[in-house]
């Protein structure tokens, strides 16, 4: 999303409500995710800086970090960024050209860093059995009964001794 900036006077107030689809590097990065974020945003211009106010809501994808389900998360959350024209040592600050400020990068940036470290399919989820991998959800393994531990021989087999 871009909005013209140049037009409004210093001090001046703009309002913008808008969805934009972003790509979002996913979690762990194996893949980048497309995602629909809902933006409601306030741009103020000040004399040296124009600065951004947002709430953003959108979904997240991706596979429970205990079971390995498909699942999703809801995320809302508010931005505040700063634009600047001209580059400094100022941290955390955007820059634009003066005449039109991009969004789509900074929310981005914002909507990645507010995805869970950890994402659950629920606070209840019982997750893989970690010697013969059966999903504890859908029912109690029998791996201590048989002595069965091909899961683990499995994982072995990637760091030899």
């Amino acid at each position: 999303m871009r909005v013209k900036v140049s037009d409004l006077a210093i001090g001046e107030v703009f309002y913008v409500d808008f969805e934009e689809e972003v790509t979002i590097p996913s979690n762990f990065m194996l893949s980048d995710e497309k995602s629909l974020l809902k933006v409601q945003a306030k741009l103020t211009k000040f004399t040296d800086f124009v600065m951004l106010e947002a709430t953003v809501s959108t979904n997240i994808n991706g596979n429970c970090d205990r079971c390995l389900k498909p699942t999703g998360t809801g995320l809302n959350f508010s931005v505040f960024e700063k634009f600047i024209e001209e580059e400094n040592d100022e941290d955390e600050v955007w820059l634009y050209n003066g005449r039109v400020v991009e969004l789509n990068e900074p929310l981005a940036v914002n909507t990645f860093l507010h995805i869970p470290m950890s994402l659950i399919c629920n606070d209840n989820c019982l997750g893989l059995c970690h010697k013969c991998g059966t999903d504890l959800n859908t029912g109690e393994c029998k791996c201590d009964e048989t002595g069965d531990n091909q899961f683990s021989d499995i994982l072995r087999g990637f760091f030899p001794e």
